[in-house]
């Protein structure tokens, strides 16, 4: 993710789930008895991982149904991996931010991942790393990311997705 340990150069990969056939399901489990869930199938695929891969020749955004894993090397080696969100892309990048504004260390209006970790507990742990505690209070993804047309035209576009349904 974002931060001091961002790399421009790696492969950048964003996996969630969601309960897109509202049957109270991921991907065919659920933790609520007596409710019949549809089986994980290609036509249900409520695991989906977004993934940019920077090496030469790729420059495309793909959609990854289910989560990737450490045996892909490109995105696109990924099982139906599919090069469908953007071509030409010459930078992308995601930034996890919080509406926890108490965490705000720098006074920007924003709080972000590295914040909520440099906090300690209960919203952080202090190991410079996104994950939990630090997940559980992030609520929007902003993506930056932009395209290139013929190395001649580069168009820079951002947008902040707020996550809902927090578990």
């Amino acid at each position: 993710p974002d931060g001091a340990s961002y790399d421009s150069s790696a492969i950048t990969a964003l996996t969630f789930t969601a309960d897109f056939n509202g049957d109270g399901c991921i991907d065919g489990t659920t933790s609520v008895t007596g409710v019949v869930c549809q089986p994980y199938s290609a036509a249900n695929p409520e695991t989906l991982s977004y993934c940019w891969d920077p090496g030469a020749g790729f420059r495309q955004l793909f959609l990854v149904p289910g989560a990737l894993t450490d045996t892909e090397a490109h995105c696109k080696d990924a099982d139906g991996a599919l090069p469908i969100l953007a071509g030409q892309v010459t930078s992308f990048k995601l930034s996890y931010r919080s509406n926890e504004y108490l965490y705000d260390a720098d006074g920007d209006g924003i709080t972000t991942w590295s914040e909520l970790d440099s906090a300690g507990p209960p919203v952080g742990n202090n190991d410079a790393a996104l994950g939990q505690p630090e997940l559980a209070n992030v609520d929007s993804v902003v993506i930056a990311l932009t395209v290139s047309a013929n190395g001649n035209h580069a168009q820079a576009y951002t947008t902040q997705v707020d996550l809902r349904n927090l578990s």
